[in-house]
C-alpha cells in the first residue's frame, strides 16, 4: 500500500504566543503517522515559549521562523510554503482547533484532480456553523450588507458531503503544493484582505474547484476585526477595492454568465 501524501503547514502567530500549543498539538496529533513539517512564522518577535512544550519528535518536525518587520498574510504563508518539501500544503489560523480527524478527507478531495483547494466546515466553539465558504462578494454584496443592514449574504448549500463555493476563508486552505507554486501563491499586493479569494478565484479559473467538506470540521472563534478596528476596516476596503478592479474578478464574474 503506497504512503499516504505528505504535508507541509504554515502558522502565523501574531504574539499568540503560548496560545499556538493548542493547534500544534492538535496539528501534530492528526498528522500523525505521515510526512509532514510544520512552519511556525512569528510575524512580531515574541519569547519562545513553544519549544520546551513540544516532544523532541514534534521539535523536529516543527521549524520556527521570525520576521525582521511584519509582513502581511500572503507574504507569511508565500515564504513558508512555496519550495516545501510536501505534496500537499495547508494555511491554519493560529486560534483553530481540529477537534476530529480530516487528513483522510483532505487527501481524498485533493486526489481528485478537479480540486483545486478544499476545507472543512469551520464551527463556533458552540457548534454553530460559520460561513468560511461563501459566494462571491461583489460591490452590491457589501452594500447590502453594511449599508442596508442585511445579514451576511450566505449561499444556502446543500446536504451533501461536499460543497462547490466561490471561496474559501483563508482560516484554512489546503492544496496540492504545484498547484499553490503553479499559481505564484499569494499576491502580495494584497495586505491582510481579499488574498483568500483572489487565490480562489485565480485556482477556479485555471479550471479547478473550491470544496467545503461539511462532513468534516474544525473549530473556529470567530472575530471580525473589521467591525471594531479601523485600520483593519481601512485594510479591508483597500483590498476590495484592488480586488474589485482585478482581472481575476472580472474573469471570473465574465465565467460565472457563460455557465
Amino acid at each position: 500500500m503506497s504512503s499516504p501524501p505528505s504535508w507541509t503547514v504554515s502558522v502565523i502567530s501574531h504574539g499568540h504566543g503560548a496560545s499556538l500549543l493548542g493547534i500544534l498539538g492538535d496539528l501534530h496529533q492528526r498528522l500523525s503517522g505521515r510526512d509532514y513539517h510544520i512552519v511556525v512564522t512569528h510575524n512580531l518577535p515574541e519569547q519562545d515559549t513553544l519549544s520546551a512544550a513540544l516532544t523532541a519528535e514534534q521539535r523536529a518536525r516543527t521549524r520556527f521562523r521570525t520576521n525582521a518587520t511584519p509582513a502581511g498574510f500572503g507574504a507569511n504563508h508565500n515564504a513558508a510554503l512555496i519550495g516545501a518539501q510536501g505534496d500537499h500544503v495547508l494555511m491554519v489560523d493560529p486560534d483553530l482547533r481540529l477537534p476530529v480527524p480530516l487528513f483522510d478527507a483532505l487527501d481524498a478531495a485533493l486526489a481528485e484532480s478537479s480540486t483545486a483547494i478544499v476545507s472543512p466546515q469551520a464551527r463556533t466553539p458552540e457548534g454553530l456553523a460559520e460561513d468560511n465558504g461563501r459566494p462571491l462578494l461583489t460591490p452590491l454584496r457589501l452594500l447590502r450588507r453594511y449599508l442596508l443592514g442585511r445579514a451576511r449574504d450566505t449561499r444556502r448549500l446543500a446536504h451533501a458531503p461536499s460543497a462547490e463555493v466561490d471561496w474559501l476563508a483563508g482560516l484554512f486552505l489546503a492544496m496540492r503544493r504545484a498547484d499553490f507554486e503553479a499559481l505564484g501563491g499569494f499576491d502580495t499586493r494584497y495586505y491582510m484582505y481579499a488574498e483568500d479569494i483572489d487565490l480562489c478565484l485565480r485556482a477556479q479559473l485555471r479550471g479547478g474547484r473550491c470544496l467545503l467538506l461539511q462532513n468534516s470540521h474544525i473549530v473556529h472563534p470567530a472575530r471580525r476585526a473589521t467591525l471594531s478596528s479601523r485600520q483593519h476596516l481601512v485594510w479591508h476596503l483597500r483590498s476590495l477595492l484592488r480586488l474589485w478592479r482585478s482581472p481575476a474578478y472580472h474573469n471570473y464574474r465574465r465565467q460565472q454568465k457563460t455557465l
